[in-house]
């Protein structure tokens, strides 16, 4: 069976993710995290998602194998790591990669093992990509760009508004 639960704050790493896909950080109603079984350390302050872990937002949805959140002495997230299989997508971007990392205090996300990134058709891989969110930059090692021609031909409105969503990108149709 598998349970359910809604955890408050880890609506950051979804808003940190939709942000870094160039998505307006919006009020979310709920985060739902759905997995087969769900450990909490109160101690430690560590929740653990195990098996077929979904992660459900009106802005982002993430799978993976499993899931770790830790959190700091005031329960704020400290960092967030998904493990295994890991699918991000948010509207038209999606990213794949083996391992996931958010360091809330830092402003990162790191995607790690086989990642790629995609928009639309346009896709940037490598074996690790790093976003930082506050400042709007990625770094890809080794880095491999592939860029498609808009349909109606106008050139393809820059590199980093196709992968990142900055606000003003020209969508395709």
């Amino acid at each position: 069976m598998r349970q359910a639960c809604t955890l408050a704050a880890t609506a950051l790493l979804v808003s940190a993710i939709g942000t870094a896909y160039g998505e307006a950080t919006v009020e979310t109603k709920e985060t739902v995290i759905t997995s087969g079984q769900l450990t909490y350390d109160y101690k430690r302050s560590i929740a653990v998602f195990e098996e077929d872990v979904v992660v459900e937002d009106p802005q982002v949805r993430i799978e993976s194998d499993t899931l770790t959140v830790l959190f700091d002495q005031t329960n704020d997230i400290k960092s967030v790591t998904a493990l295994g299989n890991v699918r991000i997508s948010s509207e038209n971007r999606r990213a794949q990669c083996r391992k996931a990392i958010y360091l809330a205090r830092r402003g990162e996300i790191l995607l790690n093992g086989d990642a790629k990134l995609y928009r639309d058709r346009d896709m940037l891989a490598g074996n690790q990509i790093t976003f930082w969110l506050n400042e709007e930059r990625v770094l890809c090692k080794p880095g491999r760009l592939v860029i498609h021609p808009q349909r109606d031909g106008t050139g393809d409105g820059g590199i980093e508004k196709h992968l990142l969503g900055e606000p003003g990108a020209k969508e395709r149709p």
